[in-house]
């Protein structure tokens, strides 16, 4: 929503008039329909003085631009899946988000050692990982990469694609699919 379009619905909201906001204003009808219209830029100046007509904080209308619906994810949360037919074993994936409005899907997946992702996979979209800990080894259709910590690879992911833990020790990767997979 533009800073107009605020002006406009706050002060329909209100039940004023553009002819009552002027006068409150000191600014003309014709200036203050061009400034809800966007047909004109307004200064601070201005639109500090409609904030105080229309008694709200000069923050309400400039804050309207922005996206404010953010949801941090914090350590260790996100919503936990297990891959594997044991609960003792098997790759540990951690959704960081789960909407359905996202555009993409980041993902924390931790590989004890000797565990892999399971058969390989195919899906629309595209799809990066970076690895956060550990060795690995991305099989990517019939090539073999091994990563390492630091490493990360970006692909297409309508060739088929699995990863494994070659180290001896647990590995962890942070993969980000584009559209979400589940």
């Amino acid at each position: 929503m533009s800073i107009g379009s605020s002006i406009k619905e706050t002060r329909k909201s209100k039940k004023l008039t553009l002819v009552r906001l002027a006068e409150l204003t000191g600014i003309s009808p014709p200036q203050l329909s061009k400034i809800e219209n966007d047909k004109s830029a307004s200064n601070v100046a201005s639109i500090r003085k409609i904030a105080d007509a229309l008694d709200i904080p000069l923050s309400d209308l400039v804050m309207s631009q922005r996206v404010v619906h953010i949801q941090p994810v914090r350590a260790n949360g996100g919503f936990l899946m297990k891959r594997g037919a044991s609960s003792m074993s098997g790759v540990t994936e951690r959704y960081l988000t789960i909407q359905r409005t996202a555009k993409m899907q980041p993902m924390v997946m931790d590989f004890p050692s000797g565990e892999d992702s399971g058969a390989e996979l195919s899906h629309e979209g595209e799809e990066f990982f970076f690895v956060l800990e550990g060795k690995l080894r991305f099989l990517y259709g019939d090539v073999p990469y091994e990563m390492n910590r630091g490493d990360f690879i970006y692909y297409d992911c309508e060739i088929s694609h699995k990863w494994e833990n070659i180290g001896g020790e647990p590995a962890s990767i942070l993969v980000c699919n584009n559209p979400p997979v589940i």
